[in-house]
């Protein structure tokens, strides 16, 4: 966070410039006391007019604080993104996307508070609660003794309190990003939950996810609300006695009226400055905790090649007998180069979809060549620039027809002129325009609507190898010759894999894997 240095220098300094002008008050009436004038209406007013300039500083400062917050925010996010799209496969699998994504925003939301909040209100409440301390020690030792003891108590107290709820934030972390998983997996799917009779069963396979979450956010407030209000009782009952104290003294000699004025205005003012800290005490173990999970991301990130290419033009299988604890398959030995269409056939689940991941380095091997070279030498993003796999599901984005068929590429009017001319997108032009609406996963629009959309969004691409898996297994065989017939007719300077139970596929390809 060294780049924000001198945000957080010109912050604190408008911050300690507002809350000094609110000492200026208290140290005003100590040497109006001592003078034969007393506190005139024009010393009111003075006082009036310092408190005023010290609210606007504050403004000030929270309008500065806020337009830095928005770029620190937005910086933030996209550097934890980014580490989380570098992570493994088997990793961002293992943690989940949406467990992920839930601790991503958290992790933005602590890093602001703390960096652009309680960073800044720490200095300058230590900076004001020393110079209310100094200021008291000169007027009542016992006062002083009183306040530096109540210091103590705080810090060392929620010092000892942090301590232990950062092991207990850790475990709620993890049952509430886990529990919010398991509960979205369930409700996601809208047409699946509205065609449900009753919903009684659903509830039945939540409940041990809402008894996960809501158990372990009861037992760390439970704890932390307990010690936190032993502490704050324990605070008011100083700082009644001290204020008693002085009203005591008050009656008994009425010169120290101007004591009590003085005191009237530092109490408040010392108990917020001490809030502060406790509250940045929180905020900093709230920061510990998403900054381990941030470096678990960046422990896992993914190994790149360092091997540079521009083109893939042939690409060698050299597998053995290959098998892990979900998949295997036969021994593979073949090659391939421009214009082959190759159909990957075997029954489900033998690992047909694996296997060409392999091509996108989402995990290591030695057995695939591209160019002759070794594809694990080979850069990542070279890699996955030339090779381009269009799933089953592809996504489908709340947004205009526009922003879905140019999701994750660069915008071109001339693509566009083109993607609008394409056979496979002219039913879908039938009743929608560029602008038109798509809500989330694509519910307005049918099975075959979306895989023209997915289709064609990787079809105007630049990759030298495509491999669709199952992009017809949801629509009619009419639009599934569509699509066969668009790759026929572009497949020429392209390596093809396509992925598929429909036969219709054989009569495209000229080379076969076939996996059993």
């Amino acid at each position: 966070m060294k780049k924000y240095g001198f945000f957080i220098f010109i912050t604190a300094l408008i911050v300690l410039l507002s809350t000094l002008s609110a000492l200026v008050s208290p140290i005003m009436i100590q040497m109006w006391s001592a003078s034969e004038n007393g506190i005139t209406k024009g010393r009111i007013a003075a006082i009036c007019i310092v408190m005023l300039i010290s609210g606007l500083l504050e403004i000030v400062c929270f309008w500065i604080r806020e337009y830095f917050a928005k770029n620190f925010n937005i910086s933030n996010c996209k550097s934890f993104f980014k580490a989380f799209f570098g992570m493994t496969y088997d990793k961002i699998n293992e943690l989940g996307t949406l467990s992920v994504t839930a601790k991503i925003r958290q992790a933005v939301n602590d890093f602001y508070l703390y960096y652009v909040n309680g960073k800044i209100n720490l200095i300058v409440s230590v900076i004001i609660l020393s110079c209310i301390l100094i200021f008291t020690f000169f007027y009542n030792i016992l006062i002083f003794a009183i306040m530096a003891f109540l210091v103590f108590i705080n810090i060392s107290g929620y010092k000892m309190l942090n301590k232990e709820l950062l092991k207990r934030s850790k475990k709620l972390q993890e049952d509430t990003s886990s529990g919010w998983q398991e509960i979205n997996q369930i409700a996601a799917n809208t047409d699946y939950v509205k065609q449900l009779d009753t919903h009684e069963y659903l509830f039945k396979q939540m409940e041990p996810s809402f008894q996960k979450i809501y158990t372990s956010m009861r037992d760390i407030n439970l704890f932390a609300q307990t010690v936190s209000h032993a502490i704050v009782v324990f605070n008011n009952l100083c700082q009644t006695f001290i204020m008693m104290f002085l009203v005591f003294n008050f009656f008994n000699d009425s010169s120290n009226v101007y004591l009590l004025i003085i005191y009237t205005i530092i109490m408040p003012l010392f108990s917020s400055h001490l809030s502060e800290i406790v509250n940045v005490n929180l905020d900093k173990r709230n920061l510990c905790v998403s900054k381990d999970f941030i470096n678990d991301m960046n422990q896992n990130q993914e190994n790149s090649g360092k091997e540079r290419i521009k083109e893939i033009v042939k690409i060698s299988f050299d597998f053995p007998q290959w098998k892990n604890e979900f998949i295997s398959f036969s021994p593979i030995k073949q090659e391939f180069v421009k214009g082959d269409i190759i159909r990957v056939k075997g029954k489900s689940g033998c690992g047909k979809s694996t296997l060409m991941k392999f091509l996108l380095k989402f995990w290591k091997t030695e057995y695939i060549k591209l160019n002759d070279k070794a594809i694990y030498t080979i850069d990542n993003q070279d890699c996955r620039r030339l090779i381009n796999y269009v799933p089953q599901q592809s996504p489908i984005i709340k947004g205009t027809l526009r922003e879905n068929l140019f999701l994750g590429k660069p915008y071109s009017k001339k693509l566009e002129d083109q993607m609008s001319c394409f056979p496979i997108l002219e039913s879908v032009f039938r009743s929608k325009n560029m602008d038109s609406f798509i809500m989330e996963n694509g519910n307005n629009l049918s099975g075959g609507e979306k895989q023209k959309i997915a289709f064609t969004r990787e079809f105007f691409s630049d990759s030298d190898v495509f491999i669709f898996d199952e992009i017809t297994s949801n629509i009619d065989a009419e639009t599934a010759k569509e699509i066969y017939q668009a790759i026929c007719d572009f497949h020429k300077d392209k390596i093809i894999f396509i992925i598929s139970h429909d036969n219709i596929a054989d009569n495209i390809c000229n080379k076969r894997i076939v996996l059993s």
